[in-house]
């Protein structure tokens, strides 16, 4: 055997021998703590969200009697789908995605300084808490860490958290399935009118004074331009003054009525508006107020 070959088999002995030496060397390596990244967040219990942003900016959330609401919009409700969200996806963060636990690195994570998440209970006991940093690469997650920690973990599914008010108020004034109206009826200083749905043919529409069929293109528009009218802000609890300016109501299947009132225009150029069973008067832009009376006032009533 010459000698490149008697060393190239000395070579592979060799190497079989370190690998068989490291696959019996016992595994010195900290084993690694795997499990929730807030193990004290249960959402059934979360009465109170509060955030805080670096320039000072806050908001909170409330869980009420009927759902979350904002106590910053004087108790409006939030949007209940995003309030949710965010619950599940904060209860759903893991110490599996773990990317540092340099403090020196805390710049490049963003997490030095960031949006402070804080989620309490009923009795204030705190059940969550972390600081909230920048978006990943892929802007598919973001990066945190607990306040007590030096230790950043990549916040997986978990978007950049926002402080707007805007941003989780249930903007949308009314909501209803078009299918279940039966009548609609319009009022204003000049009168009222009633228009009816044909109970044998569900697209015939009749004006009920005069039995004049109306456009079921203009009753989807009257409906449609309702289902898309958003607030702007909420004004007061109650109302600030009786609106009468404009009314339209809905008879809805089983009896159920859903009325909207629109007052004079306020200053700051809002629209004053209730609905029924609402205890707040809102606050609609004048373009929205002017395009609901146009949608009404197809219908041959003037004044809308």
């Amino acid at each position: 055997m010459n000698s490149t070959r008697r060393n190239m088999l000395l070579a592979v002995v060799l190497g079989l021998l370190v690998l068989l030496d490291l696959g019996s060397a016992p595994d010195n390596r900290p084993a690694r703590d795997v499990g929730p990244l807030l193990p004290q967040l249960d959402v059934q219990r979360a009465a109170r969200i509060e955030l805080l942003g670096t320039a000072g900016e806050s908001l909170v959330l409330e869980r009420g009697d009927l759902g979350w609401v904002l106590p910053g919009s004087l108790g409006y409700s939030a949007r209940q789908e995003l309030v949710r969200g965010l619950l599940a996806s904060l209860a759903s963060l893991s110490t599996l995605d773990l990317v540092s636990s340099d403090r020196d690195r805390h710049g490049e994570y963003g997490v030095a300084a960031g949006t402070h998440l804080r989620i309490l209970d009923e009795e204030g006991t705190v059940l969550a808490e972390l600081l909230q940093g920048g978006l990943a690469p892929d802007g598919k997650a973001t990066y945190g860490r607990l306040l007590a920690e030096d230790k950043t973990y990549r916040l997986t599914g978990l978007a950049p958290l926002r402080l707007e008010m805007a941003y989780y108020l249930d903007a949308r004034l009314v909501s209803f399935e078009s299918a279940l109206v039966g009548a609609i009826r319009l009022q204003n200083s000049e009168g009222s009118l009633r228009i009816v749905r044909d109970t044998a043919r569900v697209k015939v529409w009749r004006r009920e004074d005069t039995g004049q069929p109306v456009a079921a293109v203009e009753i989807e528009n009257l409906l449609n331009t309702l289902r898309a009218t958003f607030l702007e802000e909420v004004i007061a609890v109650d109302s600030l003054e009786e609106l009468n300016s404009f009314h339209l109501e809905l008879e809805l299947a089983g009896g159920v009525t859903l009325g909207v009132t629109l007052g004079d225009p306020v200053d700051g150029g809002l629209v004053p508006a209730k609905t029924s069973g609402s205890g707040f008067t809102v606050g609609l832009s004048e373009a929205s107020a002017r395009a609901l009376r146009t949608a009404a006032g197809k219908f041959g009533t003037s004044g809308f």
